[in-house]
């Protein structure tokens, strides 16, 4: 179930788009509760359409690494010097600004895209060559771009502090704590254990990432289905750069390497055009795999302590928690 905001936050980000963009709002729709923010759609008068997120002020529950001053320049560049046309930018403010403070909250706009989600099934043929193509294209594009900011990997768990102290809160939880949090406590108390050994195991392939000394890339470091959408004339766009950074392209790589061979092989074999030769590094795969499902377990745990998604979001959250923890715990060549 999604929290309409108040209505003084819709006349709120009206004037500030007025004031900011110089956009005279028709209608001000609001979309979704997003990861981090709110995010709304805007028409204006003249017809433009807009998507705008407000993001949260400080970054209480964010676990993945990121930065608006890296992540927006960058979007900006790719678009405007025709690198990767179809990405969602920002538009820039009537000073120049690729963002907007709305009170204590950070604006973010870009053009509205029409279009439809490819999804979390098994990505068709096509749109998968079409994918490998934008990836090697923004992995070679590093060369070709300039950031004041440059927000570059450090093999970091920054995680870590909330998901142990999650995992030690689960003894405290009682009945007044809700159904959310007993299931979560009835399902992964037994379990804690693992987590424990997963996170161990990532600390000893963080050891190894930092000594190898990778080629680094602009990875986009989210490439799932509900990140890619599709419009009518068969574009491909990906969507939600807020975690990217330079980094191994094994970040980006580990939404690939795991799948089925005949999705591999095609995908590998588009991608290898534009870097002959290429090899991936299974350590820094694995570092990767582990980090990603530690993160969004940590950001489960958190969500569901919150208690901000309702009973149906609980449950969907503690289900693919428990899913990701299967992957960790299974993974081949795990010590």
């Amino acid at each position: 179930m999604q929290i309409q905001p108040a209505s003084t936050d819709q006349l709120l980000l009206e004037t500030a788009l007025q004031a900011g963009y110089g956009f005279q709002v028709a209608c001000l729709e609001f979309l979704r509760r997003g990861w981090g923010g709110d995010c709304y759609r805007a028409e204006t008068h003249s017809g433009a359409c807009y998507f705008l997120k407000l993001h949260d002020s400080g970054s209480a529950g964010a676990f993945a690494a990121s930065s608006r001053d890296f992540y927006l320049p960058l979007m900006d560049q790719l678009h405007s010097l025709g690198i990767l046309p179809h990405i969602p930018h920002p538009i820039h403010t009537r000073t120049g600004a690729l963002s907007l403070a709305v009170g204590p909250r950070e604006m973010v706009v870009s053009p509205y895209i029409q279009g439809k989600l490819v999804g979390l099934e098994e990505f068709p043929q096509d749109v998968l060559v079409q994918l490998a193509n934008l990836v090697g294209t923004l992995h070679a594009s590093l060369p070709h771009l300039s950031f004041e900011h440059p927000f570059v990997e450090r093999f970091e768990i920054v995680f870590e502090p909330a998901l142990c102290a999650n995992l030690v809160a689960l003894e405290a939880i009682t009945p007044q704590h809700g159904p959310g949090m007993q299931q979560l406590q009835a399902a992964l108390l037994p379990r804690r254990d693992d987590v424990y050994r997963a996170l161990e195991r990532l600390k000893t392939l963080q050891t190894q990432a930092r000594a190898a000394h990778p080629e680094m890339v602009v990875c986009h470091t989210d490439l799932h289905g509900d990140n890619l959408m599709r419009d009518e004339q068969g574009n491909l766009y990906l969507l939600d750069w807020e975690n990217a950074m330079i980094a191994p392209r094994e970040h980006d790589m580990i939404f690939f390497a795991g799948e089925s061979p005949p999705t591999w092989e095609t995908f590998w074999s588009v991608y290898t055009r534009y870097f002959p030769g290429v090899e991936l590094d299974p350590n820094l795969l694995a570092f990767y795999y582990h980090r990603r499902g530690l993160e969004d377990i940590a950001d489960f745990l958190v969500r569901i302590a919150k208690r901000d998604g309702g009973p149906q979001r609980d449950q969907e959250d503690l289900q693919e928690l428990l899913e990701i923890l299967d992957g960790l715990v299974f993974l081949p060549g795990r010590s």
